[in-house]
This record gives C-alpha cells, sequence and structure tokens, in this order.
C-alpha cells in the first residue's frame, strides 16, 4: 500500500506529468479562433521578423569577424599581391 502510494506521488510530481497535464488543458478552448484577418496581419509581421533577425545575425557576424581578424590590417605603403596575372590580350585588327 505504501509503495503505490509513492509511486502515485512520483508520478503526480513528474515534470513531464505536468508539461502534458498543462498541454492538454482544455479551459481556454473555444474562446478564441483565428480568421483571414489575423493571419493576413501575422504572416508579413513574422516575415519581418526574420528579415530583422537575419540583419541581426548578420551584424553579429561582422563584429566577430572584424575582432577576429583586427590584428592582420597591413602596413603602411604595402600593396595588393595578386596570386595570380591576367594573360595580356592579343591586338584584335579592326
Amino acid at each position: 500500500m505504501v509503495h503505490n502510494l509513492a509511486v502515485l506521488f512520483w508520478i503526480a510530481q513528474n515534470p513531464l506529468t505536468n508539461y502534458w497535464r498543462k498541454l492538454t488543458n482544455r479551459t481556454f478552448v473555444g474562446l478564441y479562433h483565428a480568421n483571414a484577418f489575423d493571419i493576413a496581419v501575422m504572416i508579413p509581421y513574422f516575415l519581418v521578423l526574420i528579415v530583422l533577425a537575419s540583419y541581426g545575425l548578420h551584424r553579429y557576424w561582422l563584429v566577430y569577424s572584424y575582432f577576429k581578424y583586427r590584428q592582420n590590417v597591413p602596413g603602411v605603403g604595402t600593396r595588393l599581391q595578386l596570386d595570380f596575372v591576367y594573360p595580356a590580350r592579343p591586338a584584335v585588327p579592326a
């Protein structure tokens, strides 16, 4: 009998059980129904939210790259050295 009560107490205190009860709670069912206007407002809202979030991530990436490579500044008077040379074009008569 004591063992059964301990198991029931453990099940009642289990976080997954509490989460499932809150997830399947039907207290507010029927109180709100989404309509076309709500969807028409939410779709652009979330699209703008995604664009702004990607802009923010890009900004943080630029700051990270700046701090990562800030010691690689070329000295004064250095020239850009290319790894390849463009081939000379032959003169084409007009």
